[in-house]
């Protein structure tokens, strides 16, 4: 019997099928991005082909982009309650991220992109500085960007660090001993001070 068997899931698919927020990646976003993008588009536009032929090859590539701030900064939007929020006018954001879409739509691949300096040489070639904010985003690193969300405890220990650098510490503690409580639970210890 021909035609049967599995037909493997494009990056999309698992992602949109898949229930777990958190084992997205980087498809999230640009799933994110691209479904607004469509919506945006005149039925017949050619862009979405462009649009289909980046989401179905490897989306992954758009998504280190879109979860960059820098660039997201540069093409003038932010993500706001899952969806896209934009910081500068609409037309103008798609402007950009059709030019990002058709150039990615081309020969460009993950290896291009990378490290942040990759990015941000990337986006500087690409729109010739049609961009929003700032047109440099500041000396970048070569250094790989984590492709996970601080979790509860790195945001608890950030929360506790302000404190500290404000000097309200809290539970009567002076500053010195809530440094060396902070010191001991970072190095691993559950003894209380």
């Amino acid at each position: 019997m021909a035609g049967l068997g599995n037909v493997p899931w494009s990056a999309a698919a698992k992602y949109r099928f898949n229930p777990n927020p958190s084992s997205r990646g980087h498809a999230a976003s640009a799933i994110i991005v691209l479904d607004w993008l469509r919506q945006r588009l005149a039925a017949g536009d050619p862009a979405h082909a462009l649009i289909d032929e980046v989401e179905s090859g490897n989306p992954t590539t758009f998504g280190r982009l879109t979860q960059d701030p820098d660039v997201r900064g540069q093409i003038g939007f932010e993500f706001q309650a899952g969806t896209v929020g934009l910081n500068d006018d609409e037309s103008a954001v798609v402007r950009r991220l059709l030019k990002i879409i058709e150039k990615l739509a081309g020969d460009v691949t993950v290896t291009h992109l990378k490290k942040k300096r990759d990015r941000a040489k990337f986006i500087a070639e690409l729109l010739h500085g049609d961009t929003f904010g700032p047109t440099s985003p500041g000396p970048p690193d070569d250094s790989e960007e984590p492709d996970v969300e601080p979790n509860a405890s790195d945001l608890q220990r950030s929360s506790s660090i302000e404190r500290i650098a404000q000097g309200s510490c809290g539970r009567g503690r002076s500053v010195g001993s809530t440094k060396t409580a902070l010191t001991r639970s970072t190095a691993g210890s559950t003894s209380p001070t």
